[in-house]
């Protein structure tokens, strides 16, 4: 499969690379018709009207399309390159870093192993913030104090805070 907004440039550049590790492409499927095809749409027996929503890791792609007559048609699709998974991931780790600093002083982001215990927090937030109200993030001993003695993040989320963050 290849993103919808593909030129044929990059068709061609996946093909190439397909055929190099080895495999037969026979067929280049846009993502979004590949997604319509893996939940059945193309059974329903019906015309029908499609809106995928992808929301991926670095990018939101939306496409609308239509099931005629056996044949899906594009009609539109739209991208950003900067709203993703990642980008959310990326406004809660700041909130989470800024938070901790303003009751310990301590930048988290300056250390690497705290800033990478901090992403991995800020993701499983994320995607336990989809099936619930709120969720706590929690990472013990995540830094040191100026007199030596252990430092945990300790913040409850809530799904309307997250919202109220990835507005803008």
């Amino acid at each position: 499969t290849v993103p919808a907004n593909f030129d044929d440039n990059q068709r061609t550049a996946t093909k190439d690379a397909g055929r190099i590790a080895g495999f037969e492409v026979v067929y280049l499927i846009n993502e979004p018709t590949a997604a319509s095809l893996a939940y059945g749409l193309h059974k329903q027996g019906k015309n029908i009207n499609i809106l995928i929503f992808d929301l991926g890791e670095g990018t939101l792609n939306i496409t609308i399309m239509e099931f005629n007559y056996g044949v899906f048609n594009v009609l539109s699709t739209w991208g950003d390159t900067h709203i993703g998974g990642t980008d959310i991931n990326n406004v809660l780790i700041k909130y989470l870093a800024d938070e901790f600093e303003k009751k310990h002083g301590i930048d988290l982001t300056q250390d690497d192993e705290a800033a990478r215990r901090l992403r991995e927090g800020a993701e499983q937030a994320k995607i336990e913030l989809s099936n619930l109200p709120e969720t706590t993030v929690k990472l013990p001993f995540i830094a040191m104090g100026n007199d030596g003695s252990p430092l945990n993040l300790d913040e409850k989320i809530t799904r309307a805070k997250l919202e109220e963050l990835v507005n803008p």
